[in-house]
């Protein structure tokens, strides 16, 4: 499986509180073992590139250590972003959560995997990512939280 792996999942598994920390570190753990293909993009390093030092290398040192290939940020995924913001999925203060959305489906990521339960991984925002990305001839990927993905 494709999955993508949104900043607030890398951030957790060093800076989360001591729950949000286990499973998170479980849900890394699981799909590797189940040796699925992991990303994240350049939306990702351009968010952890505004944390301090200590901050970018930890989440840096995540990103390598499960081989998280990264995926780019092109003009197809800003117009579907630019979409999601225009028909107020998501909002254009969070532009980065609407990217991540955008690259995930663009590049044909079967689920995208996030901790943002305000923006991302909600009811109305999955509805809305479906009809817009079947509007527009793209991939719905599964939007979920880390502890979803570890039903065996």
């Amino acid at each position: 499986m494709r999955i993508y792996i949104e900043t607030s999942v890398i951030g957790a598994y060093e800076f989360g509180d001591e729950i949000l920390k286990r499973v998170t570190r479980k849900f890394f753990s699981a799909v590797t073992k189940q040796h699925h293909e992991l990303f994240t993009s350049d939306v990702t390093l351009t968010e952890v590139e505004k944390g301090s030092r200590i901050i970018q290398r930890k989440m840096v040192r995540v990103i390598k250590l499960y081989r998280l290939k990264i995926l780019h940020l092109n003009e197809d995924a800003l117009i579907l972003a630019d979409h999601y913001i225009k028909r107020r999925v998501i909002p254009a203060k969070v532009a980065p959560d609407a990217q991540h959305i955008a690259v995930a489906s663009i590049s044909g990521m079967e689920v995208l995997v996030s901790w943002n339960l305000k923006h991302i991984v909600n009811l109305r925002t999955k509805l809305k990512v479906k009809e817009i990305n079947s509007e527009l001839g793209y991939l719905v990927p599964d939007i979920v939280r880390p502890d979803e993905m570890m039903i065996e």
